[in-house]
């Protein structure tokens, strides 16, 4: 955990995209490989559902007020399995920091769902005050950006185009409260929100919408240990290869398309040169100068 610490104590938020907590974050497709970075991540969530708690809450006290989002993902879903009698330890620590109701990354899943879960595992065990506590926080929640999509929202109103820019919070997390407890008060908003996103396509609740990507990948892929030097010299100074495949792609599997353009080709070139450096740092002294860069 330390060390997840010291690689990803990095501030972002939801319109501060830091490329190198990428490898640490949830995949975006159910499709995709896991990284081993993303790898250690789900290791360690599984790990710390101890039946330990006790140790297990002294050990995360110092990380709970750090900046690391992959670090409060792992807190999020640890305290998700705390035993019932820890429920107020949990959901204080949830309430200390009201933008961990939006800890998921929002591409496989709503970015709201950690939250959810904790919410589901914790309210109906935790303290009357604590209780209210919650159910008010998120009665009354306002993201950082609400001002700016209100103003968006009012432009397309005009038009008669559906838009909101409040709710969504409310819509995943007051349902997650203990049906037992909640107020007449919150179990009418429920029904309102029910109704205002009944015919929200779900995967507008996403970050990326619903569409599903695939590999790209250039044509010389499949061959690349057969590929002499003289002959890689004649790609990289061919003049037909073009800077764009124009979208020009040859389907190679059900998520796997092949295609022609220069910037495929030098991912292909470093491929093969990660695999034979001496070999290819020699070719490279031979381009000329004019070559791609």
């Amino acid at each position: 955990m330390p060390h997840v610490e010291r690689l990803t104590n990095i501030p972002v938020d939801d319109y501060d995209y830091d490329e190198r907590l990428q490898n640490w974050r949830e995949e975006r497709t159910a499709k995709s490989g896991m990284d081993v970075a993303r790898g250690t991540v789900e290791l360690l969530k599984r790990a710390l559902a101890t039946e330990q708690p006790d140790e297990l809450i002294a050990r995360i006290a110092p990380l709970k007020k750090g900046i690391s989002p992959i670090i409060q993902e792992i807190i999020i879903a640890a305290y998700t399995h705390l035993p019932a009698r820890y429920a107020d330890t949990g959901i204080a620590w949830l309430l200390d920091d009201l933008s961990r109701f939006r800890l998921g990354f929002g591409y496989r899943e709503p970015e709201w769902m950690p939250a959810v879960r904790l919410v589901e595992a914790l309210s109906p065990h935790c303290s009357e005050k604590l209780f209210r506590r919650l159910e008010e926080a998120i009665y009354h929640y306002h993201a950082p950006e609400e001002k700016r999509e209100a103003r968006y929202c009012v432009k397309l109103w005009r038009k008669n185009a559906f838009c909101h820019y409040w709710g969504k919070t409310q819509h995943f997390l007051l349902p997650a409260l203990d049906a037992t407890r909640v107020s007449p008060q919150t179990s009418e908003l429920i029904r309102v929100l029910e109704r205002k996103f009944a015919n929200y396509a779900k995967d507008r609740f996403l970050k990326g919408g619903g569409g599903e990507g695939g590999w790209v990948g250039s044509t010389l892929n499949q061959n690349l240990e057969k590929i002499s030097d003289q002959a890689w010299l004649k790609i990289v100074t061919s003049k037909k290869v073009t800077e764009s495949d124009r979208g020009k792609f040859i389907q190679a599997g059900q998520d796997r398309v092949i295609t022609t353009s220069i910037p495929q080709f030098a991912l292909s070139l470093t491929q093969i040169t990660n695999r034979y450096p001496e070999r290819f740092g020699r070719l490279a002294l031979k381009f000329p100068h004019d070559v791609d860069p």
